[in-house]
C-alpha cells in the first residue's frame, strides 16, 4: 500500500511540476485517499516528500498533431 501511495504521489508532483494540477488541493486529495489506511501526519510527510521529487520531473503532454 505504502508503495503504491508513493509511485501516486511522484506521478501526481510530475503534474504539479508542469502547473496541470495545484498542488495544495492534489495534497489534500492523496491525504484524504489515505487517511482509512495511514495516520495523517506520516502520510502528509511522505506524500510532501513524494511530491516534490515528482516536481523535479514534469509531466509534459506531447502536443497532438
Amino acid at each position: 500500500w505504502h508503495e503504491e501511495i508513493l509511485k501516486a504521489a511522484r506521478k501526481v508532483g510530475g503534474l504539479v511540476g508542469a502547473g496541470l494540477v495545484e498542488e495544495q488541493w492534489t495534497l489534500e486529495t492523496l491525504l484524504s485517499a489515505t487517511s482509512a489506511r495511514q495516520d495523517r501526519r506520516d502520510s502528509e510527510h511522505t506524500l510532501r516528500q513524494s511530491l516534490e521529487f515528482g516536481k523535479k520531473f514534469p509531466y509534459m503532454p506531447e502536443a497532438k498533431r
